[in-house]
């Protein structure tokens, strides 16, 4: 994979493979990220849970959800991204790379984001989400405003670095989806705080 720096129009800056769009040299992902580490941070593997969710769709598990933090709490009063979090997802059945950013779209949505920068987050994402089968974990590092996924397969041990992005509004954006007041899933949202 080639790895460019890019601009895309609005301001919202990644490096990854080149797509169509306007372009200016900047760096909001890097792709050659240390798998040990997560935006920075060696230890995310060790923080204590905070609280932890399941999502069932109808009679389907889609996937538990576990929110952990550097002090195993989570505090209400601070915007998601001001916290140093971790939001590892366990998938309960195989889901396309496709399917995972049209439920991150919709849910994008749903909190009311432009659709300018859900269209430019979309780009970020389709070069990192991979697609994933059941006992697969996808996990969302946060740590000093910026942003990391990480992926592990249930027949690996270890964790692969997908990118880090050090742009805070797309981490809090991203975090979000779960930990907004606003989010579709509540329920969840309250389980995963520790509020249930």
């Amino acid at each position: 994979m080639s790895v460019a720096s890019l601009l895309i129009s609005g301001g919202f800056v990644y490096t990854g493979t080149a797509f169509a769009g306007t372009v200016q040299l900047s760096d909001m992902i890097d792709h050659a990220a240390d798998a040990g580490q997560g935006a920075g941070v060696k230890d995310w593997k060790q923080w204590p849970a905070v609280g932890k969710a399941e999502l069932r769709w109808f009679v389907f598990d889609v996937y538990t959800s576990e929110l952990r933090s550097e002090s195993g709490r989570y505090q209400e009063n601070q915007r998601p991204v001001d916290q140093n979090l971790v939001l590892k997802i366990t998938y309960r059945r195989s889901i396309d790379a496709e399917d995972l950013l049209e439920a991150t779209q919709e849910q994008w949505l749903h909190l009311g984001y432009a659709q300018t920068d859900i269209e430019q987050w979309s780009k970020v994402l389709a070069e990192i989400y991979p697609s994933v089968s059941e006992g697969d974990e996808l996990s969302f590092v946060i740590h000093n405003q910026q942003g990391g996924f990480f992926f592990r397969k249930r027949t690996q041990a270890d964790w692969q670095s997908l990118g880090e992005i050090k742009e805070p509004l797309f981490s809090n954006a991203f975090i979000s989806i779960w930990l907004s007041p606003e989010t579709e899933y509540p329920r969840l949202r309250q389980q995963l705080i520790g509020g249930v």
